[in-house]
């Protein structure tokens, strides 16, 4: 038997129950935390969250064309999955977990119009996987802040969607995910 308990301090409600054997497969929650090891979790601490300083106006102009396609055919959600490059690796949720960690810990905060940041770290000994987050948006403001839930919603909708990892906008916010075979480039 496995027990289960939340404690919500604020609002002085406690909540506790016994569940059964693995409810609802958690055994394959207890893998991904097993797969996920302290030297993924320092290895995570330690990366660099960077300012893209690559071709930014490259970036923005492709934004545009993806708008603009987006208007003619709004099923394109101005996502673009990538065609060629490293699949997903096993399991899958490591992904998650990274784009959890890079969220909360590395890419949220206050961004001014066109910043771009970038971070990545590894998700097993033959894998890493490159987020990037930047206000770039046809309307975006000055600055705005972008909490780590956000970010993890933009992000998961990438890995969620992609088999190759992707890149879109929402509205002000560009996320990409770019899963590499490798350590990070």
């Amino acid at each position: 038997m496995r027990f289960l308990s939340l404690l919500a301090v604020g609002c002085g409600l406690v909540f506790a129950a016994v569940l059964p054997e693995d409810p609802a497969g958690l055994d394959r929650d207890l893998a991904l935390e097993e797969a996920w090891t302290p030297a993924l979790e320092e290895a995570w601490s330690l990366a660099q969250v960077t300012e893209f300083t690559g071709n930014v106006t490259a970036l923005l102009e492709e934004e545009v064309a993806l708008q603009e396609a987006t208007l003619q055919d709004r099923s394109l959600e101005k996502r673009k999955c990538f065609k060629t490059g490293a699949k997903w690796g096993h399991p899958k949720q490591l992904y998650g977990k990274a784009a959890v960690f890079a969220c909360y810990n590395k890419l949220s905060g206050t961004y001014k119009r066109g910043q771009v940041y970038r971070v990545c770290g590894p998700v097993s000994n033959s894998m890493s996987v490159e987020f990037k987050l930047g206000l770039t948006g046809k309307n975006a403001p000055k600055t705005r802040y972008i909490s780590g839930g956000e970010c993890l919603s933009g992000m998961s909708s990438e890995i969620n969607s992609c088999s190759r990892g992707g890149q879109t906008t929402y509205g002000n916010w560009y996320y990409r995910v770019d899963p590499n075979k490798g350590g990070c480039p």
